[in-house]
């Protein structure tokens, strides 16, 4: 409303909407990327939903949000939600090979993966940036979808609010606690594939390095 800073913010929210700003206006109180209407976060899971429908293609999709709407890692989300839709699996042609690396994502903070694990008579949460590589490590008192979503409230105060998280189909990230958690961030969750649970192995990688340095 008021103009650009010349600089970029150091705040991760709006650093993404910066390097933007030359599409970006407002017009009878809408937010527009040229002519897309960008989407608020608590509305992107619908509006994801409705880009999916008739389980389009992921380039079909893209092309479908191309002419509509936009956010930051609106491709990303895209990507991840189709790679994830079980309609779309089972039509899809299997991979020879499944644990094909994700990309890169176009922002630190983007996507985060997430998972648990055990070291030594101790539960630990751990949190891990797809850009940066960055580690976020919590001692959990208690393995429950209750302390995992406080712990991560506390990351997201510190660092930011991220467009995706990765997980596993374990019990503390598909309960519905954890989805209205989800829901209420506007965060976009995947989880890897049933079939494949080692296709979030940027945090496996992550677990091991990390207990590795806690030995």
């Amino acid at each position: 409303m008021n103009g650009w800073s010349p600089y970029r913010p150091n705040v991760p929210l709006m650093d993404t909407y910066w390097e933007h700003r030359a599409h970006l206006a407002i017009v009878d109180d809408l937010l527009l990327y040229d002519e897309r209407i960008v989407i608020p976060r608590v509305m992107r899971l619908g509006i994801l939903g409705r880009i999916h429908q008739e389980n389009l293609g992921i380039t079909k999709c893209r092309n479908r949000a191309r002419i509509s709407v936009w956010w930051p890692g609106l491709s990303s989300a895209i990507e991840e939600m189709i790679k994830n839709c079980r309609t779309c699996a089972v039509h899809r042609p299997e991979n020879i090979e499944p644990l094909i690396p994700s990309a890169l994502p176009s922002r630190p903070w983007e996507k985060l993966g997430i998972d648990l694990f055990h070291f030594k008579n101790k539960e630990y949460h751990i949190v891990v940036d797809y850009f940066s590589r960055w580690v976020e490590v919590s001692h959990l008192h208690e393995i429950s979808s209750a302390c995992v979503v406080k712990k991560l409230k506390q990351i997201f105060a510190q660092h930011g609010i991220p467009e995706i998280i990765m997980s596993d189909n374990g019990p503390q990230f598909s309960s519905e606690l954890f989805s209205k958690f989800m829901k209420e961030y506007g965060c976009t969750h995947v989880t890897s594939s049933p079939r494949y649970p080692r296709s979030n192995g940027e945090v496996e990688r992550a677990v091991r390095t990390v207990k590795g340095l806690m030995h």
